[in-house]
């Protein structure tokens, strides 16, 4: 079994419900000066939310993937292989996605998994650079990259090759990805084990 590269995050989302009520006590008719001080307030006006957009100019900029994030798409990939392997994420990564066209993956994560009772776990730190080609709604990290991470693993405590596992976690997210983003979130989604899962990077500058 393979863990496909890509960490994702699921997308929270809060509702808030507002709430009025109005006094029905008759009154006298109002003066001019009664009636602009009674007049139920205006309500607010909603916040807008940003739009969705596929343009690639919205790439550019530094990107975070939080501890949150991966153990969101962690979940969603338990529940795809039907609980075969439970997966636990700690830590974060960040994505700087240059108008150039390079970008740099710094994870500083540390990955435990358990299948069929043995529990496996790795650390992931250092960087992955290269270059990107975009379209709408399209990116695409080009082969060519420049690999500095650092891989350790451990398989029931004791220490293992990892390098195996880290062609599979340790990619970038953008290795060939639908996206869209707004000015504060890019979603970039993949395939996995044939289904849709989207990992969510929140804007850090």
């Amino acid at each position: 079994m393979t863990i496909r590269r890509t960490f994702a995050a699921a997308a929270l989302v809060t509702v808030a419900f507002v709430v009025t009520a109005c006094d029905a006590t008759p009154t006298p008719p109002p003066s001019p000066s009664a009636s602009a001080s009674t007049a139920p307030a205006p309500s607010p006006s909603p916040t807008p939310t940003a739009a969705a957009s596929d343009d690639p100019a919205c790439l550019v900029g530094t990107w975070v993937l939080d501890e949150e994030g991966m153990g969101a798409y962690y979940a969603h990939v338990n529940d795809l292989l039907d609980g075969a392997a439970e997966v636990s994420p700690e830590g974060n990564a960040v994505l700087e996605i240059g108008e150039d066209g390079s970008f740099e993956w710094r994870p500083d994560a540390r990955i435990t998994s358990v299948v069929a009772g043995r529990s496996m776990e790795v650390s992931l730190t250092g960087t992955l650079s290269g270059t990107y080609t975009a379209e709408p709604g399209q990116i695409r990290a080009d082969a060519d990259v420049d690999d500095q991470l650092e891989i350790t693993g451990t398989v029931d405590g004791k220490p293992v090759d990892a390098s195996g596992i880290a062609q599979q976690i340790g990619g970038v997210p953008l290795a060939d990805a639908a996206f869209t983003c707004t000015t504060t979130t890019l979603d970039l989604t993949t395939s996995l084990v044939d289904a849709e899962v989207t990992t969510r990077l929140e804007r850090r500058s």
